[in-house]
């Protein structure tokens, strides 16, 4: 019995893979990860998006070509309540600090974009801090709905890159506050 009942699993584990096999090369073909890290003093440290123009000359291994499509699609999505996807391109592919540079000018052109769409005022950092003990950024309702974090408080970790079924290359990246 045991060995019919092995057959049985190995033929629907087959048949299984069979199915899914387009899923699984779109999924897992063509992605990886990669890091941003900042040289200073001795020192590692990650990417200040707000900051990155005066970071530039110490970013680690800056030259190296990190995505060989020239065109990609990057998702901003913290801190935003509407998150969106921006086309870049780059004439023979991305390096690693084409990507942070292109991933820079988008965060500052999604904060200028906010506080040109939105009603709400920025609450200045000392005010928050003299009315409400919180350094946190007010949300805000305009085109992104920014909520939490300035852009000075973002950090840039790294990325996820992965090619979907269509072709279309994808950055997910890794911000925190």
């Amino acid at each position: 019995m045991r060995y019919y009942l092995s057959i049985a699993m190995i033929l629907l584990a087959s048949f299984m893979s069979f199915l899914y096999k387009d899923y699984i090369s779109a999924v897992f073909l063509d992605s990886y990860e990669i890091e941003f890290e900042i040289k200073l003093d001795g020192r590692s440290e990650n990417v200040h998006i707000g900051t990155f123009a005066d970071q530039r000359e110490n970013l680690k291994s800056s030259g190296e070509i990190v995505v060989v499509s020239s065109e990609v699609e990057i998702s901003i999505t913290y801190p935003l309540n509407s998150p969106s996807v921006f086309k870049v391109h780059s004439e023979g592919g991305f390096t690693r600090l084409e990507l942070v540079d292109k991933i820079s000018e988008l965060y500052k052109m999604v904060y200028e974009e906010e506080e040109a769409t939105t009603k709400i005022s920025i609450i200045p950092v000392e005010k928050r801090m003299e009315e409400m003990g919180l350094i946190n950024r007010n949300t805000t309702d305009g085109k992104y709905q920014i909520w939490g974090h300035d852009l000075g408080d973002l950090v840039l970790d790294g990325a996820h890159i992965y090619k979907d079924e269509n072709g279309i290359v994808s950055v997910n990246l890794y911000v925190q506050s």
